[in-house]
């Protein structure tokens, strides 16, 4: 697992106002603000000490800044896999994703899914999370992929029902995969949904056209004939591989259309 050194500001806040000033110290990072009174400064080792300063006074403190060189980002991706049919999607875009390397995988499957893959598919979800690098338990709305600063390239639904794709759209963030895509469309990152359901009546036509609106992108499984595929896995290869194209992620898992000879 790649280690990464953050840059962090810790010690307290600094309160800037109006009348605040840089320091004249040649120390980097110090400023000198108005504090209010009775104000608690805090630092990392959980020790913390009042700070009393009345009328014009001011009162300096240092924030700690860690710059980061020469750090090479692992790019990392969340994948959510709902309850809709078409459970193989998601096992494949996981295969996909754990050969081609370079990608940490965040994954959770909602409780409709465990089910569904016991359904379609001779595994159960602990098949499904042992492709991925880390786990994520639908419930758990203190997960790191719940919060906007926990930086990631995007969130990929594979399959996406159309309750959740529903959910999605109106920010019902009840469970973990709903409030992780809710963040990436926040956040203005990318958000994939392989939303698998026919026919669709206008209720779901209106509700795709809103996701559209708002940044999500709507990739539904068609098989593309132009590559003859010769089995099932070559129709959901096609589907995974468009999926990643999205995420800019290079891959070989279909056939590429060229100018015919």
């Amino acid at each position: 697992m790649l280690t990464i050194r953050r840059g962090r500001v810790c010690g307290g806040r600094v309160m800037r106002y109006p009348g605040t000033r840089r320091a004249k110290s040649p120390d980097e990072g110090r400023f000198l603000s108005r504090i209010v009174p009775g104000a608690k400064i805090g630092n990392e080792s959980g020790c913390e000490r009042s700070v009393h300063v009345y009328g014009s006074s001011y009162r300096s403190h240092k924030a700690p800044l860690h710059p980061v060189y020469n750090v090479d980002f692992m790019r990392r991706i969340i994948i959510g896999i709902s309850g809709a049919s078409g459970s193989a999607y998601g096992y494949m875009a996981l295969q996909a994703l754990r050969a081609i390397g370079g990608v940490e995988t965040h994954v959770v499957i909602s409780d409709a899914a465990r089910r569904t893959i016991e359904l379609e598919m001779e595994m159960t979800a602990d098949d499904f999370e042992g492709l991925a690098d880390v786990v994520h338990r639908g419930d758990d709305l203190a997960a790191a992929i719940s919060s906007g600063s926990f930086v990631t390239d995007g969130m990929l639904v594979i399959p996406c029902s159309m309750k959740s794709a529903s959910a999605i759209c109106y920010s019902i963030n009840d469970n973990l995969l709903i409030r992780a895509a809710d963040v990436c469309l926040k956040e203005k990152r990318k958000l994939v949904l392989v939303v698998r359901e026919s026919p669709l009546h206008l209720g779901h036509l209106r509700t795709l056209a809103q996701l559209a609106e708002i940044g999500a992108v709507i990739l539904p499984p068609i098989p593309a004939m132009y590559a003859a595929p010769q089995s099932v896995d070559d129709i959901i290869a096609h589907t995974v591989g468009k999926a990643l194209d999205q995420f800019g992620i290079p891959h070989e898992l279909f056939k590429r259309w060229r100018t015919p000879t």
